[in-house]
């Protein structure tokens, strides 16, 4: 491959993955990015136009990165991209759903308007602050723990199993937080004694300590006790 079509290449996937990560997005969050956005800047029909622009631009992108047809798909996507300028750059009325005039001394332009582009740039993906880990990497992670006591109520009568318990864990491995799911009442507060003495390596996100949810399963067996 010549240096030229590398470059080429590495274009084609670039631009297909903006669009097709994009419009995915406009489909997950429609009144943000999709026929609210589009609705908001006076594109006719949003409700209709949005969905389509959306799943037009996952095609076409999907379409770029697989190198199938490239022209065709090229050729819907620098549309949506002189749209998308033009509606940037030029002021549009607001629908005018009611029949009435609407009042264009209140449309004004914009005075620094953002490119498509560089609003791409911008935009900000934030991972959630507490991810959710499951019960068994939590296991995996658990560095002490404390064994409940068994109630003597629940010995006497003769009562067992388990109970599930949701918890959130700091990003030092310590319990902040312990509420019950399920399980016998006269068991949950033992389990929730002991587990909040429990004590976990830290979960590490993108090499970072990271706060977390998990739920913790306290088994409760007679023979045991």
């Amino acid at each position: 491959m010549t240096n030229g079509a590398g470059r080429t290449v590495i274009a084609r996937i670039f631009v297909g993955r903006v669009f097709l990560t994009e419009d995915i997005q406009k489909l997950l969050f429609p009144a943000a990015l999709g026929p609210g956005r589009f609705a908001k800047i006076g594109i006719p029909a949003p409700q209709f136009t949005g969905p389509f622009v959306g799943c037009m631009e996952i095609v076409c992108g999907a379409t770029l990165i697989a190198g199938f047809y490239t022209t065709l798909a090229i050729v819907p996507l620098l549309i949506v991209i002189l749209i998308a300028i033009a509606t940037t750059t030029v002021p549009m009325p607001p629908n005018n759903t009611a029949g009435t005039v609407p009042n264009r001394a209140a449309v004004t332009p914009l005075s620094k308007p953002p490119s498509w582009f560089d609003a791409l740039m911008k935009r900000k993906f934030t991972a959630p602050t507490r991810p959710r880990i499951s019960s068994g990497v939590a296991v995996g992670l658990l560095m002490n723990k404390v064994p409940p006591q068994y109630p003597d109520g629940a010995k006497q009568a003769r009562i067992q199993g388990q109970v599930v318990l949701r918890a959130e864990i700091d990003k030092d491995g310590n319990i902040e937080k312990l509420t019950t799911v399920s399980g016998d009442p006269l068991l949950a507060p033992a389990a929730l004694e002991a587990v909040k003495q429990w004590k976990y390596k830290p979960y590490l996100l993108n090499g970072q300590p990271v706060n977390v949810e998990t739920e913790v399963i306290v088994n409760f067996t007679l023979s045991r006790f």
